[in-house]
């Protein structure tokens, strides 16, 4: 752990390491200090951490490896899995400390806060320190403890990523280690079921979710109900099963015990998802009516920007399902003048190129195809690839690109089977 901070210390400061020990010890001398061959005296870490702008105990407390130290570290990891941290008190989490060990896990953690989270900011602090520490470790034996920092990191990443096969993974691999708090199973499941259910595995997910309530309701954890109810909706409504969506949506809103801005997240989820429904079943007036509804309830909210951008996309879909191209083209303006997350650009991306289609404006319809066609390629949108692939195969096939016509018509064959 010392060689690590030593070396990302230099990197930052732009030391060599000849000249760091210049006039103190030799290189090779630096080197086997390094690799655990001799440990650090005092007065040289003293005179090192004034080289690198640290105090000398940031060089002498790095290797710290005890039991306090490890049970810190893996305090930090189950907060974070049972949803502890968010916006409110991150900071709470130390940017440095003496003990590496903990200072990687916090900023690992901290990292995979603004993931989950999408805070561009919190991300872009954590992006030179983690690429610089990161790949010193990938060959090295490291603490279980870390182990669970960088999968969690990469989950996160994968998750922000929407590859979900990865995150299934890295899921899976947390799964494997042992964890004090007894809830740890449940949130570690939601990421799991998360994974499988816009990876296009519905079965499993409905499995999973099935054994997890009834586990819930066993030992009296009845908060978690919200969202496995919640994602047992999700799961009915891509295999369009509209009644027993709409019935675990309501049975989420039952259980909802949370309150502040958790709450209201839940509440623009559970209505949000009944909206997609209500219009999926072409129920036109009472989508609109719920979109009124909602707009009005998140209006005053911290995160009224993000809303409004959420709200004024479910008025896009409405306009777009009853094909009414001259308001659809009056929200995307409007969407237009408004920062959206990466999530709401592909969206808006796929409104853009149904409006490029329906007007033949070929090269646009290509250009926004495209763009969100990835996207939704690994959130698994079955809907809207199957209606992309059509499109994509007509287009080509219309400038007699007949290879490329038929692969995309083998995709919508795929996605039917």
């Amino acid at each position: 752990m010392l060689k690590e901070r030593i070396n990302y210390l230099s990197e930052i400061h732009g030391i060599s390491r000849k000249d760091l020990v210049n006039g103190l010890i030799t290189p090779t001398h630096l080197s086997n200090i390094l690799a655990g061959r001799y440990p650090l005296p005092e007065d040289l870490a003293s005179h090192l951490a004034e080289r690198l702008f640290v105090d000398e105990t940031y060089l002498l407390a790095a290797e710290d490896c005890s039991a306090e130290t490890v049970n810190y570290a893996e305090t930090i990891i189950e907060q974070f899995l049972l949803n502890a941290y968010d916006s409110t008190n991150i900071d709470q989490l130390p940017i440095e400390h003496p003990v590496l060990l903990i200072e990687l896990v916090s900023q690992l953690i901290r990292a995979s806060v603004g993931l989950t989270r999408n805070d561009v900011s919190l991300q872009m602090r954590n992006e030179q320190y983690l690429a610089i520490y990161l790949p010193q470790f990938l060959d090295e034996e490291i603490p279980e403890v870390l182990k669970k920092a960088l999968y969690i990191y990469k989950m996160s990443q994968y998750r922000n990523q929407h590859n979900q096969q990865e995150a299934l993974e890295m899921c899976r691999q947390l799964k494997k280690f042992n964890y004090t708090h007894s809830h740890v199973w449940i949130n570690l499941l939601e990421f799991e079921v998360e994974a499988l259910i816009y990876g296009g595995d519905a079965e499993t997910s409905q499995e999973l979710l099935k054994q997890a309530i009834g586990r819930c309701y066993y030992e009296g954890i009845y908060y978690h109900l919200t969202q496995l109810y919640m994602m047992y909706s999700v799961s009915f409504t891509n295999q369009n099963f509209w009644q027993k969506a709409l019935y675990y949506l309501d049975k989420a809103k039952e259980y909802l015990e949370f309150t502040g801005e958790i709450a209201i997240m839940y509440s623009h989820g559970i209505a949000s998802n009944r909206i997609q429904i209500l219009m999926r079943q072409n129920e036109f007036e009472q989508a609109e009516r719920a979109i009124d509804d909602l707009e009005k309830l998140l209006s005053g909210t911290d995160n009224a920007a993000y809303f409004q951008a959420q709200i004024m996309l479910n008025r896009c879909e409405l306009a777009f399902r009853q094909s009414a191209l001259d308001t659809l083209q009056e929200h995307v303006d409007t969407l237009n003048q408004i920062e959206l997350s990466i999530e709401h650009q592909m969206v808006l991306s796929f409104y853009k190129s149904q409006l490029a289609f329906e007007r033949k404006e070929e090269a646009a319809f290509l250009k926004y195809a495209d763009n969100c066609r990835l996207y939704f390629e690994q959130f698994y949108n079955r809907e809207r690839l199957l209606l992309l692939y059509e499109q994509l195969a007509a287009v080509a096939k219309e400038n007699r690109q007949y290879k490329q016509s038929s692969e995309y018509f083998e995709y919508v064959l795929q996605l039917i089977k």
